[in-house]
């Protein structure tokens, strides 16, 4: 059974089953976490649709808004929204990351658009608005 979770907003935790230790605060914040555990959403669709992803954290509106699955990811100011089954991932800044979808993660992005075109690149260290701008896929910069 859930426990240990606190949800607020419009579909917040909607689909929450067995999940525990889920945080989400905003209109569809950890909407379909269900299974998930130790996962915190702030803000408007933030990880709406993941639903066995775990220790993720995602502040800002529709940081991390795509993952399905993916765990320990960090995302802060509308960071990592296409990502749909990567990890350990840590985004912080409008846009990075964008792009990033699968992969082995271990990217670290800061700055708006950083890693902007990133698909599933591995083990990156971005730093700077706008950096890495075009780098796509399996690229360690």
């Amino acid at each position: 059974s859930a426990t240990d979770n606190t949800t607020y907003g419009y579909n917040t935790g909607r689909f929450i089953s067995t999940a525990s230790g889920t945080t989400a605060v905003g209109a569809n914040a950890g909407a379909s976490i269900s299974t998930g555990i130790n996962n915190t959403a702030l803000g408007l669709n933030t990880l709406s649709l993941v639903t066995s992803g775990a220790g993720n954290t995602a502040v800002g509106a529709q940081s991390l808004n795509q993952l399905l699955t993916g765990a320990g990811n960090v995302a802060v100011g509308g960071a990592l929204n296409s990502a749909t089954t990567s990890s350990n991932n840590i985004a912080i800044g409008v846009q990075s990351l964008r792009d990033l979808t699968t992969g082995s993660g271990l990217n670290v992005a800061i700055g708006h658009q950083a890693m902007l075109q990133a698909t599933t690149a591995t083990a990156n260290v971005i730093i700077g608005p706008q950096a890495a701008l075009s780098l796509l896929t399996e690229q360690s910069a």
